[in-house]
């Protein structure tokens, strides 16, 4: 009788400490996936800004007279195409295909640094690269509204297959 007694007090603290690790274990994992979760957002959200962002610089960009105050629009144009590349670069590859996304940002970074150097160097801009800010510029308005879509795809639900933040 005693042996059956000390068996149950064994069987039920093993199942005891075995719910007590599972519920930690639980917990621990939840907090990480909200944590993850929490990190894609704020890429998705940096990203949408540093778009936005660049999409008002290359409209300045294309309408700047003054060399000076051109170099700085297109450099500062540069540096938001990269931080966007930068927050695009921390979002998970399988949800959506942004590839497309990160190859433009790379090129119209590249484009205006050049032009940035260009007005550096004392040479005006030409029609033609003005022009060309102009599409760059219009087609980064598109890439927002495109991300501003994504963006609201997701407020419903969770977004990179995690149960959320809660």
């Amino acid at each position: 009788m005693q042996r059956s007694r000390w068996l149950t007090v064994g069987v039920v603290l093993a199942l005891l400490t075995g719910g007590i690790w599972f519920w930690n274990y639980n917990l621990e994992n939840t907090r990480a996936r909200n944590s993850l979760e929490a990190g894609y957002q704020r890429a998705l959200f940096s990203l949408v800004g540093h778009v936005q962002n660049l999409n008002t610089l290359l409209a300045k960009g294309q309408v700047t007279q003054d060399n000076g105050q051109g170099v700085l629009t297109l450099a500062s144009a540069w540096h938001e195409a990269e931080s966007a590349r930068t927050s695009l670069s921390q979002l998970p590859l399988g949800r959506f295909d942004l590839t497309a996304a990160q190859r433009y940002l790379a090129q119209v970074g590249d484009y205006s640094y050049t032009l940035a150097r260009k007005l550096a160097l004392g040479q005006p801009l030409s029609t033609a690269e003005q022009d060309n800010l102009a599409v760059l510029s219009k087609e980064t308005g598109k890439l927002n509204k495109d991300l501003q879509k994504m963006i609201g795809g997701l407020s419903s639900k969770p977004a990179w297959g995690t149960t959320g933040v809660t």
